[in-house]
Formats: C-alpha cells, sequence, structure tokens
C-alpha cells in the first residue's frame, strides 16, 4: 500500500510473505486510489505511517484467512479479535481502511473456493509450519472465505466503494492479467 504524508516521500507498506510488515517495499507493479474522501484517504496515510512505527522491530503479524474485525488496535499494533488468527496482505489492507471509515469491499459476497482452498491447505502442508494449515483448515471449516490481494486491487479501481466480489475479481484480473 503506497501512502504519503505532508511534507514527506511516498512510503509503502506491505504484509510481506504473510509474517512481517515491510515499509519502502518496491516491486514493479500497478497503483489504485480507492473511491475514497480525500480526508479518509490522508487518514488511512496515518494510520499506516502509525502501524509502520509500531511494528518497526520486526514483530509478526500472524497470517490468517478469515476476515472479521479488525486485527490492529488503536495504537496501531496488531491485535486481532478473540478466535481470529492473523492477516493476508489482502486482509491487511482492508483492515487499514476499514479503521478509518472505509469499507472497501462488501465481504459478505466473497463466495468459498473448496478446490483452492484444498490446495491452499496442501502447500502450506508441504512448505510451512504446521500451525498454518492447522489454521487453514480450522478457519475454512468454520466458513471463512479468501479474500485476494487481485480483488483487494480491484475494488480500488471501482468507481464506489464498497464493491462486490463479482466487480472486484473482474476489474482486478483484467488490471492485473499481463503482471
Amino acid at each position: 500500500m503506497a501512502y504519503v504524508l505532508p511534507g514527506k516521500p511516498v512510503r509503502h507498506l506491505h504484509l510481506a510473505w504473510h509474517e512481517r510488515l515491510v515499509e519502502d517495499w518496491s516491486l514493479a507493479g500497478r497503483w489504485a486510489i480507492p473511491a475514497a474522501l480525500p480526508e479518509r484517504l490522508a487518514l488511512v496515510a496515518g494510520r499506516c505511517r502509525l502501524i509502520a512505527a509500531n511494528h518497526a522491530a520486526g514483530l509478526p503479524v500472524r497470517y490468517g484467512i478469515a476476515w472479521s474485525g479488525v486485527a490492529f488496535d488503536d495504537a496501531g499494533r496488531f491485535a486481532p479479535p478473540g478466535g481470529n488468527f492473523g492477516r493476508t496482505c489482502a486482509t491487511f489492507v482492508l483492515d487499514v481502511f476499514r479503521l478509518e471509515g472505509c469499507e472497501l469491499i462488501l465481504a459478505e459476497s466473497w463466495p468459498r473456493r473448496n478446490r483452492e482452498e484444498q490446495q491452499l491447505v496442501a502447500i502450506a502442508e508441504a512448505i510451512g509450519p504446521p500451525i498454518v494449515a492447522e489454521t487453514m483448515r480450522r478457519e475454512f471449516a468454520a466458513g471463512a472465505a479468501r479474500i485476494m490481494a487481485h480483488e483487494v486491487f480491484g475494488a480500488c479501481l471501482a468507481n464506489t466503494v464498497p464493491v462486490p466480489f463479482e466487480l472486484a475479481a473482474h476489474l482486478g484480473t483484467s488490471a492485473t492479467a499481463d503482471l
């Protein structure tokens, strides 16, 4: 997520590799500004800086599929709601905007993708620590829908927010097809 504070250079905040918040992450790609009031976007920029400052010591943001509640407190510290394990890069972005009163997506419109869920768990079992696959199985069993990064990007391209799944997925897939 790119953000700018008054009198400062553009900064980038990214939840990298499902645990590390990285500032000044660089990756060639595309950027989108969500359809939100400029005042909200300014608050989002300030929230990014607060979260980055609180995680500069490398405190982990645990991985988790389920997205309910907000996983950061008012001071910018990672504090997931009860029963919620963590965040993905996509739900991290949703959290930051939600904290500042801007819902980017209509989360209830996101579908379950059973085949993809099984593949994701299999990958986690093969290469990740056991807790990640266990968490995925638990969250999928509880009905969690996976929200993907290109879908959040698509929501940021829409003319209004919050954005339903079909539109976010279409816009995100179209905009990132050649990356």
